[in-house]
């Protein structure tokens, strides 16, 4: 690019960052269709900041609606009680499952009881880690305009959107989590495994994945046995939930709380129930993204040698090869392998931009992305609409941020 092209772009780039405080929703669509420019990821947080800031917890099936119940609740609590809930989590006896949410209500309570500046935090927690991720995606050079690179960055973003502060614990520390990989198997900065050992402390279901990054550091070198285990992942995943309740006894109290509440026979017979009254052709589509996911890495393996000559794809690929392997594992345990599939699709997503130009059949796979994922983009949208503000797409940024300071 020419010296007088890059700065006529940065002038655009930053007439996108003002258009912002004019009107919000604008800006965001100039800047997502140019995600290369400096200032595309600001606006781009900036928005999702705003989507918290305006976010409608007012359905009751949502777990938003609890949360926000619950921070009402905390309003009154001093310092003393919100240290006592921490020396309490810490005696590994406490059903407190988290530090990351009673503290997020303690800080934002100290100076206001408005629920949307709660959200707004939310946002920009859950926003800063998943744009450092996507930032990993977006600066490949393999990263251009075209049909099978739009289908990945909208996988990769969607895999885990904005709309998921709406149950902000799993979430965000799922961003998180990706980030730590990244920075580990891409930039090799080991140092990010303290940063992992933050996500139990905003989901205790993470010292899973503290477990499974430590094996990934200490057997990443066994590619071969990874493959085979990870083959006989996928078909044996319905004993997870027995060999769980075996050695649960075993494990720390608040771990086996947590195990009860994801795999106890009354928890299965209830997701069991609800399971059969969902119609045939909504189990087969929601079922199409895992198989989608195992799919593509069963074509990642057939093309292992060529994976093996990219930098960084040998490595993404073990980590991927470990972590669906216990991702298949725990599959069979309602809202436990169903919600962590999800943290290997940015790996999944990044490895397709690596290799579809190598991989002759891997672009037509990728054009299956809309069909695959038509269903969860259907209720995605349906969840959207009900916690969107309207004036956050049609107002101006004023008008935005004082009805709701208001």
């Amino acid at each position: 690019m020419k010296i007088a092209d890059k700065i006529c772009a940065g002038k655009n780039n930053q007439k996108t960052l003002a258009v912002f405080f004019i009107q919000p929703f604008i800006a965001f669509l100039l800047a997502i269709s140019q995600l290369k420019s400096k200032y595309s990821f600001a606006v781009i947080f900036s928005f999702f900041v705003l989507f918290g800031f305006t976010f409608l917890a007012q359905n009751e099936s949502f777990d938003s609606f609890r949360y926000i119940e619950r921070f009402h609740q905390c309003i009154p609590y001093d310092s003393v009680q919100y240290q006592h809930d921490i020396a309490d989590f810490f005696t590994f006896q406490s059903k407190i499952k988290d530090l990351y949410v009673i503290t997020s209500y303690f800080i934002v309570s100290r100076f206001t009881n408005n629920y949307h500046v709660l959200m707004a935090l939310w946002a920009a927690v859950f926003s800063f880690f998943c744009l450092k991720s996507f930032r990993f995606f977006v600066d490949r050079p393999e990263f251009e305009k075209s049909l099978a690179v739009f289908l990945l960055a909208f996988l990769f973003l969607s895999s885990n959107s904005i709309f998921n502060i709406n149950g902000v614990r799993f979430w965000t520390a799922a961003w998180v989590a990706v980030y730590v990989v990244f920075e580990m198997v891409v930039n090799k900065n080991y140092k990010f495994i303290v940063l992992s050992l933050l996500t139990p402390l905003i989901h205790i279901s993470y010292l899973f994945f503290v477990g499974v990054l430590i094996v990934f550091l200490l057997t990443r070198k066994f590619e071969n046995i990874w493959i085979l285990l990870f083959f006989i992942s996928f078909f044996v995943s319905e004993i997870s939930i027995q060999l769980f309740r075996n050695y649960q006894e075993h494990l720390p109290p608040f771990i086996q709380s947590m195990i009860w509440s994801y795999a106890a026979e009354e928890n299965l017979a209830e997701h069991r129930r609800v399971t059969e009254q969902i119609p045939l052709y909504a189990k087969i589509l929601n079922s199409l993204p895992r198989y989608f996911l195992n799919l593509l890495m069963f074509v990642f393996i057939g093309y292992y040698k060529r994976m093996s000559s990219l930098k960084s794809g040998r490595v993404v690929f073990i980590f991927l090869l470990i972590w669906l392997s216990f991702v298949n594992l725990t599959m069979a345990i309602p809202s436990f392998g169903s919600r962590f599939i999800a943290l290997s699709v940015p790996f999944i997503c990044y490895l397709g931009l690596l290799t579809y130009r190598h991989i002759p059949m891997l672009p037509k796979l990728i054009y299956l992305i809309p069909v695959v994922y038509s269903y969860s983009i259907l209720y995605w949208c349906r969840a959207m609409i009900s916690v969107t503000d309207p004036y956050l797409i049609i107002s101006v940024f004023p008008h935005i941020v004082i009805k709701n300071l208001l």
